[in-house]
């Protein structure tokens, strides 16, 4: 009878581990999916790492940012050298779309997003802080490999790991499909626009094709572009909160972003005056 019993706990034990190394996929995809949909805002300190056109060493960027997603708002102040201190300041429908941006003692400037003295080596403008664009670009990505049957061929839980103290699923994401397009311009493209509409890399457009500034105007150019924002993505997804807290982005060169999200706050509870610029933890 004791060696039954133990028979019996053995096969229940090894029934519990099997489960447990096989962790569902698409139903952690389809939390973090709700978890970023649901937030009303966030903050959080980003560590951003980015291969930059025509540099051989990649640059390090850390922001602490507040978001507020409806009205958008974004506050972001820059937390390392060379640009450190620096603040920016965002409200949809305020400053004619613009930016004001305040550096070491000069005084405040109002600047558009896509100004160069705003994305001087940077991948993304201040507009695309926080995770909507990451989720539109996961939510197209399931409707591309659903469409194709390929849902576990694209989409993969490797196990755990644990990222600044925070147990995480690990997401890797692998797209068969991804390669380089020809593409000509249409009415209204830049790198910016193109990257929203088609949900891929500004960085990418603009390293193919050798263009400077992502407000350029593309109407008529032929263009070389990817078909996917990345060949591979790896994500740490929180278990607690389900926020994709580590995002590194490769294509057929390697890694060419990578962004650490720490100390993330979801639906911080802002004071009246936080994305105002007479709020009093901010030097504009």
């Amino acid at each position: 009878m004791t060696k039954n019993l133990f028979t019996a706990l053995f096969a229940l034990l090894l029934c519990n581990y099997s489960f447990g190394e096989s962790p569902d996929a698409r139903g952690i995809v389809n939390s973090m999916l709700t978890a970023v949909k649901n937030a009303k805002g966030y903050t959080y300190t980003m560590q951003g790492t980015e291969r930059i056109l025509g540099k051989t060493t990649n640059r390090v960027t850390v922001v602490y940012t507040k978001v507020n997603i409806s009205p958008r708002k974004i506050f972001a102040r820059v937390m390392n050298d060379p640009n450190k201190g620096t603040e920016m300041l965002y409200a949809h429908g305020e400053r004619e779309g613009k930016i004001l941006v305040k550096a070491g003692w000069v005084p405040a400037l109002k600047l558009s997003p896509f100004s160069s003295l705003l994305m001087k080596e940077q991948h993304h403008c201040l507009l695309s802080s926080g995770f909507s664009f990451f989720y539109k670009n996961i939510s197209e990505g399931i409707k591309r490999a659903d469409a194709q049957s390929g849902f576990d061929q694209v989409f993969n839980i490797e196990g755990e790991v644990d990222f600044d103290g925070r147990k995480c699923y690990k997401l890797v994401i692998e797209d068969p499909t991804y390669k380089t397009i020809d593409y000509v311009g249409q009415k209204g493209d830049s790198p910016y626009s193109l990257s929203q509409k088609l949900l891929i890399p500004e960085y990418t457009i603009q390293d193919a094709n050798g263009i400077k500034n992502i407000d350029d105007n593309l109407e008529g150019k032929k263009l070389k572009i990817v078909t996917s924002y990345a060949q591979k993505s790896v994500v740490y997804i929180d278990k607690q909160n389900y926020f994709p807290i580590y995002q590194e982005m490769w294509d057929n060169k390697g890694v060419f972003e990578k962004y650490e999200f720490k100390d993330l706050k979801v639906n911080p509870a802002y004071a009246s005056d936080e994305f105002s610029s007479e709020f009093s933890g901010y030097n504009f």
